[in-house]
């Protein structure tokens, strides 16, 4: 017995020896490498002895790679997100006070879009099929991912140069928008989507407003009744019921106004969520290029022009349906409105306003909060 024993302990010894110290060649043994999901194989080989890294690496380009890992790193966070957005404690005491919404912000640079999109794309045939291609593989990833993509391929539109008489250009915009639409419905726009905002359960006596004005002061959240309506897909404020969920996004509601491509685009946050054709300021009357933050919001309004008060609705007045006033430390009297002369859509035809169509002003009215920045351009 104190043989066999003895016999086991040098036996022992000597495996640990080996391991210790190495190979025939008297080398570092090599360290053991996880790979598929954790799993460990000595020298990083697969079943068969073949480095599924290095069969990634010739199959794929590093490109492919690392826009699959960002589109599924992206999905795995809106999930894991979407699974833990809070409830407001006000009507939830389950929940901490202290908890905040987890916000996930891109992983992937806004620069580095689907598809190579070169300057002046947009006027050529080739340039516009690339776009509609790009867009088409975005549309193949997850909703959030998708989007995102979707807003860079329409945010190199609204950089170009648009003519009013550019057909083909103007068609592609239009094209790529009423798709990208359907990306902000599944996305910004969906009441369930509870990543990267809160989620709020209506109690009895709540209205938008009222809840709206709670988190501007809560959270410091630039949001009105009629924003958070037009997010949560709400046609009549009236219709709000007692514990239905809304969705607050904790991103900031922003517009940017691109003068070269007469485009006009309502971001929440980095998602581009709403796209109009505009007009601008004619020579002498430019609109500037600088930062604004919108200060009043005007259904059905008078003009006053020359020191005098042009009501509503007379053939003299301008504004359309409503309007949307702009502050300036340096600028006073601008802003964004309808208009009477729908037909003059991109054209430099104002006294320095921006002009939409009226249905469109109404839905940037609804949208767009007061102190939410509007950023003028010529990229």
């Amino acid at each position: 017995m104190g043989r066999f024993l003895l016999g086991l302990l040098v036996a022992s010894g000597l495996f640990w020896a080996y391991n210790t110290w190495g190979t025939d060649s008297g080398g570092a043994a090599e360290a053991a490498q996880p790979l598929d999901g954790g799993v460990l194989k000595p020298g990083g080989l697969g079943e068969e002895g073949v480095d599924p890294l290095r069969e990634l690496e010739t199959s794929r380009t590093a490109a492919e790679l690392l826009a699959q890992g960002a589109a599924a790193e992206e999905s795995r966070k809106a999930k894991q997100s979407a699974a833990a957005a809070p409830v407001d404690p006000q009507v939830d005491p389950q929940v901490d006070p202290k908890m905040e919404a987890k916000v996930d912000r891109p992983s992937v640079p806004l620069a580095a879009s689907a598809g190579a999109i070169d300057r002046g794309f947009i006027h050529t045939p080739e340039g516009r099929k690339t776009a509609l291609q790009a867009q088409a593989a975005a549309l193949s990833m997850e909703p959030a991912e998708a989007l995102r993509r979707s807003t860079i391929i329409l945010e190199h539109c609204m950089r170009e140069s648009i003519a009013k008489d550019d057909a083909q250009a103007k068609a592609l915009v239009e094209e790529l928008y009423g798709k990208h639409r359907s990306l902000v419905r599944q996305v910004a726009f969906n009441p369930a989507n509870g990543v990267r905002a809160l989620q709020y359960r209506v109690a009895a006596g709540d209205s938008l407003d009222k809840i709206a004005a709670r988190y501007r002061k809560s959270h410091d959240l630039q949001l009105d009744g009629r924003s958070i309506a037009t997010i949560n897909r709400i046609r009549d404020p009236r219709s709000l019921q007692k514990d239905q969920l809304l969705r607050i996004p904790t991103d900031r509601i922003h517009v940017v106004v691109e003068k070269k491509s007469f485009l006009t685009g309502v971001y929440l946050g980095t998602d581009l969520v709403r796209l109009y054709w505009c007009s601008h300021g004619k020579p002498g009357h430019e609109t500037p290029v600088t930062s604004f933050l919108v200060s009043e919001k005007i259904a059905k309004p008078d003009w006053f022009f020359a020191g005098q008060q042009i009501p509503y609705g007379a053939k003299e007045n301008p504004l359309g349906t409503h309007f949307v006033k702009f502050k300036h430390d340096s600028f006073s009297g601008f802003g964004i409105h309808g208009t009477t002369e729908p037909d003059r859509m991109m054209e430099e035809v104002s006294l320095g306003c921006i002009r939409l169509r009226n249905e469109d002003i109404d839905e940037f009215f609804r949208l767009v909060p007061r102190g939410a920045e509007v950023r003028i351009q010529s990229s």
